[in-house]
């Protein structure tokens, strides 16, 4: 399993450029690696004071060329994280998608960074992320839910073996 660690200068509140600086990055990454993982934020940076503005469904343009690019270059990418509107609220989400350009598991952080004030823009999630990947079982957390060690205790216990963290 090859992973390609995308690091790159976000500029918040540019999400065209970030988008446009992220996919070449997928697209430079994609001959060398098998799953591509994105970093938290990559879009809008932390300009949260209008992420409400900013905030996509999954059938938006961010995800979209995401996977479009999946299946472009049969790889599987970690969407790092991204504003989502779901059911009408706004969560640091991340899609993992396939090598056809299929979402097949989904995280929204459920630890939000307070030094940040990210609980006045985000919902916190609700659920650990575990999925199947090639026959290994993973699972994925965004950034601060790094400091809550219970989580990954949990997927080490449900047979997690990789955990991605944007």
């Amino acid at each position: 399993m090859r992973i390609a660690l995308v690091q790159m200068s976000v500029d918040a509140g540019n999400i065209a450029g970030n988008r446009r600086q992220g996919l070449a990055m997928i697209n430079q990454a994609a001959d060398n690696a098998d799953i591509i993982v994105l970093p938290e934020i990559w879009t809008v940076g932390y300009a949260l004071s209008k992420v409400s503005k900013w905030a996509e469904d999954v059938q938006g343009p961010t995800l979209s060329a995401v996977k479009s690019l999946a299946r472009k270059h049969a790889v599987t990418i970690v969407a790092g994280s991204i504003p989502m509107l779901i059911g009408g609220r706004i969560y640091n989400s991340t899609a993992v998608i396939d090598k056809t350009g299929d979402i097949i598991a989904d995280y929204a952080k459920l630890h939000l960074f307070s030094m940040f004030e990210e609980e006045r823009f985000f919902a916190t999630g609700n659920k650990r992320c575990i999925f199947k990947l090639g026959g290994i079982t993973a699972g994925v957390a965004i950034c601060y839910d790094l400091r809550f060690p219970e989580l990954f205790r949990a997927m080490a216990l449900e047979g997690v073996k990789v955990i991605f963290l944007p």
